[in-house]
């Protein structure tokens, strides 16, 4: 994976309105398998494409450590970019969950 050579992730907050379809597009699959921005809006940051239009705000971030956890790796990055594009609401876990 990228991460693991040391390329440099986002943490991106989406907002309240993100359609069911861009979640789903965002939030499932490896990138390395699937193109997760094809139709989408997204602005290059560090590296990093952020896709912006749902977008609150993100994190860039470069590696500093994975822990492999079993069925998933935990990744530890420090923050070395960050951009803010509204103040609307975030989508909650509880409306993620709701989709």
């Amino acid at each position: 994976s990228l991460i693991k050579e040391g390329e440099n992730f986002a943490v991106s907050v989406l907002t309240d309105y993100t359609p069911k379809e861009v979640v789903q597009q965002l939030g499932s699959g490896h990138s390395s398998e699937m193109n997760k921005f094809k139709g989408l809006e997204y602005i290059m940051l560090d590296g990093v494409r952020i896709p912006y239009e749902y977008c609150l705000g993100t994190l860039v971030c470069h590696p500093v450590n994975i822990i492999d956890c079993g069925s998933h790796n935990l990744i530890i990055g420090k923050v070395i970019d960050y951009k803010e594009f509204n103040e609307d609401l975030p989508l909650t876990y509880q409306q993620y969950k709701d989709l």
